[in-house]
């Protein structure tokens, strides 16, 4: 999976850069949903907000597909 440019430099994704890289389908809701299951990529609580390592999510689509 091929991040878009603005993204390729980051460490860290916030909630709302998600639906940026994956559609509409993946609305901060939606990801806080599959946090609270289980079932979305690994993330670190820093202060109030969750932050997805680029590798995890990126892991994390491909074995979705």
């Amino acid at each position: 999976m091929e991040l878009p440019d603005e993204f390729k430099n980051r460490v860290f994704l916030d909630e709302q850069d998600l639906p940026k890289i994956f559609g509409m389908g993946f609305s901060r809701q939606h990801m806080r949903n599959l946090r609270l299951a289980g079932e979305g990529p690994r993330c670190v609580k820093v202060g109030r907000h969750w932050k997805y390592p680029v590798a995890e999510v990126i892991s994390w689509m491909e074995n979705k597909t």
